[in-house]
């Protein structure tokens, strides 16, 4: 179900009544909260509610126990919320443009996770992962990242990963660790040096 771009300022209470919907798209309206009543949705997989204003979401994410996909872009959230390190099952996680600050230590819980986006943001680094072994995609770009960090070379899985627009300026030297992977963006960046066991693919921001 779409209903992207509508200036809606809250979702229709009809929708949370479509218990096997899998799919909801609500981008581009005026919400600022997501309804109690959004737990209906057992079998929702995939939400996106990007730039929306919403700064807080309800504890009933937990309850979306089939969500793998959520995108939460432009949204003034400040933080990755507590409540949503609760749906357990999510694959996707993407949170462009939400004011972070910080990706915090308990996002580790999320043990299936295949993609993290957390570009344009305010990072300055990332917490231990490597507990994180299903991360294949990790887009970092436009943060403020002085190094690379020191988690992302134990991420064994990955296979993209997206540094552009920081301030990082050279790849350690076991950064030839990430075996796996097949796409490093860095255009942006002023690098004095990248391996040459990894193929260097460039092409605007990510």
């Amino acid at each position: 179900l779409n209903v992207a771009n509508n200036k809606l300022m809250r979702l229709p209470t009809v929708v949370c009544g479509l218990p096997f919907l899998q799919a909801l798209v609500l981008d581009d309206n005026m919400i600022k909260e997501l309804p109690e009543v959004l737990n209906r949705l057992a079998h929702l997989m995939n939400l996106s509610a990007a730039h929306n204003t919403i700064n807080r979401l309800p504890p009933v994410l937990k309850g979306l126990k089939a969500l793998r996909k959520l995108c939460l872009d432009g949204n003034p959230l400040g933080e990755i919320p507590a409540s949503l390190l609760q749906v357990s099952g999510l694959e996707v996680l993407s949170m462009r443009d939400c004011g972070l600050a910080v990706v915090p230590d308990t996002l580790t819980v999320l043990r299936n996770l295949r993609e993290l986006q957390v570009a344009d943001n305010a990072l300055e680094g990332l917490p231990e992962m490597e507990a994180m072994d299903e991360l294949r995609i990790v887009r970092l770009s436009n943060n403020k990242l002085q190094q690379l960090p020191p988690t992302v070379v134990r991420l064994l899985g990955l296979e993209e990963l997206s540094i552009a627009g920081n301030s990082v300026q050279k790849l350690p030297a076991d950064f030839s660790r990430l075996t796996k992977l097949q796409l490093l963006q860095v255009d942006g960046d002023n690098f004095d040096s990248v391996p040459q066991e990894v193929v260097v693919q460039g092409g605007g921001g990510v």
